[in-house]
């Protein structure tokens, strides 16, 4: 028997009350959580006059049932798990309780969820030689959900040295969060690799690497006279793989800042190539630095 969450569920049998109850009292029936920035504990009474409560599980959405902790009683008030960090829409969340004596009942909240934050991915160092240590980090994500990875490995010229399975790290906790540190190890030939991050079997996002430990990165942009109308060209040479190249100059005397701008996306094996024509105006030097993927690789300058 499945009744509203705001309700006690017990049935009336021959000349009595079914001995079973319970009831839901977060997240009520028919309630809206404002966003899941944070955790939403599912809450409730179940209490018997059969003996003691024996279990206690909750589900969301039609996914797989999970156990409650709590100390055997005739009463009990459970609380756990997470009906907030799952995303913005209507939600339907179900708990079940089964007595000592076998009695079973079954209640249901349906509510809602206004905003959902996004979850955060973080898996860093990209510079990870052998035996460096790599510090994966989820947070609001799918709770109680498989985290695993498949990683593909390049050599210096974009041939796939390995490709690994999907890996599982373990499992998100009730809050969508998970953390994990590895080791780096690189095959014989291994430059370059991708790591692709899923939980609950969904991928959710790429991560690039690179063996810096074997192979040393190489940065030049010039000439560093380049009066107007100059081609000057940024070269980089085995540095991050698949990453975004962008620049910032200060140029003086005016102090006149340009940038961020994107310039491209180094290849599968770190290398990367731009040309651009200097235009000077009335300033006549600058001082432009070079990022790859939002950290920075170098500053260079330049005179008219």
């Amino acid at each position: 028997m499945i009744v509203p969450g705001c309700l006690n569920a017990g049935i009336l049998g021959n000349g009595g009350a079914f001995p079973l109850t319970l009831s839901i009292n977060t997240p009520a029936n028919g309630s809206t959580i404002i966003s899941n920035s944070t955790p939403e504990a599912i809450s409730g009474v179940a209490t018997t006059t059969a003996g003691a409560i024996s279990t206690i599980q909750w589900e969301l959405d039609g996914g797989s049932w999970n156990n409650f902790s709590f100390t055997a009683g005739a009463s009990v008030n459970y609380s756990g798990g997470n009906a907030g960090q799952i995303g913005a829409g209507s939600h339907t969340l179900q708990v079940k309780a089964v007595d000592s004596s076998g009695n079973t009942v079954t209640v249901g909240s349906t509510y809602s969820i206004s905003s959902a934050s996004p979850p955060s991915y973080s898996w860093a160092p990209y510079d990870a030689p052998n035996g460096a240590s790599t510090y994966l980090s989820i947070t609001g994500s799918t709770p109680l959900a498989a985290v695993s990875y498949t990683q593909t490995i390049y050599n210096s010229t974009g041939g796939v040295v390995t490709s690994a399975p999907p890996v599982t790290l373990g499992t998100t906790d009730g809050s969508g969060n998970f953390s994990y540190t590895g080791t780096a190890s690189w095959p014989a030939g291994g430059w370059t690799g991708t790591a692709v991050l899923s939980v609950g079997g969904t991928p959710v996002y790429t991560y690039n690497y690179a063996n810096f430990g074997q192979y040393t990165p190489t940065y030049s942009y010039g000439p560093s006279t380049a009066p107007t109308g100059t081609t000057i060209t940024l070269n980089i040479a085995s540095s991050w793989c698949s990453a975004t190249v962008t620049e910032t100059a200060v140029f003086y005397p005016s102090g006149s800042i340009v940038g961020p701008v994107t310039l491209g996306t180094s290849s599968p094996t770190g290398n990367f190539s731009f040309s651009g024509t200097s235009s000077w105006g009335t300033d006549t030097s600058c001082s432009t630095t070079v990022y790859m993927d939002g950290v920075s690789i170098g500053s260079f300058g330049f005179a008219s």
